[in-house]
């Protein structure tokens, strides 16, 4: 493992326990590496780490800049996961932006960007990417108050988790569709749901 790949391992770690200021100061260690060696297949997920971080932040303007490089050196690199992963990315940024704003012209954007996504992730059969497609998507079109659509869209969303296999997604996605369900005021299915869920993620040590 490279000094880069160390120091970005160490920072997904650092934001996963919400260490942010760690976190970024371990990216950009990673970032001047990438650049100073010309790594553009390092530096892509470095940016990637980057993004989150600033975003996880509510540096919004800073986070969409940053991706904005990385959907560009994803793209040179011609690498299918990265261009959806930041594309995916993106339409999260996006809606997280338009409900701090209540702009909601950018909702429409961000559709468009998680269908590109999945369309991408499908061709290429990137399961996971399939998923987080699908999930913003449903998000989006809940944000909209399009309740039945979205959970289409959650019931999608828990398919694509079952064929990937991992229990603690699938927990996450039945929480989803259970949100919804009580959403429509279907509250008996919804608790239903909700109890398998969190059956699920117990015993997955969540």
């Amino acid at each position: 493992m490279s000094a880069s790949e160390r120091l970005r391992t160490s920072g997904w770690q650092a934001l996963n326990q919400a260490k942010f200021a760690e976190a970024e100061k371990l990216f950009r260690a990673a970032e001047k590496i990438d650049r100073s060696s010309h790594d553009n297949r390092g530096l892509a997920p470095t940016l990637n780490g980057i993004a989150g971080t600033l975003r996880y932040q509510g540096r919004f303007d800073e986070a969409r800049n940053v991706l904005r490089e990385y959907e560009a050196v994803a793209r040179t690199l011609a690498d299918p996961q990265e261009v959806a992963t930041c594309i995916g990315n993106c339409a999260a940024l996006l809606r997280e932006i338009a409900d701090e704003t209540e702009d909601k012209t950018l909702i429409g954007e961000a559709l468009a960007l998680a269908v590109e996504q999945e369309k991408i992730a499908r061709q290429h059969e990137i399961l996971p990417l399939v998923q987080f497609a699908i999930g913003t998507r449903a998000l989006l079109r809940r944000d909209l108050g399009h309740l039945n659509e979205a959970r289409r869209l959650f019931e999608r969303q828990l398919a694509v988790a079952r064929e990937i296999g991992r229990d603690d997604e699938v927990a996450r996605c039945l929480a989803n569709l259970a949100n919804a369900h009580i959403e429509l005021c279907e509250f008996d299915r919804g608790a239903e749901i909700l109890g398998e869920a969190e059956a699920l993620a117990r015993s997955a040590g969540m």
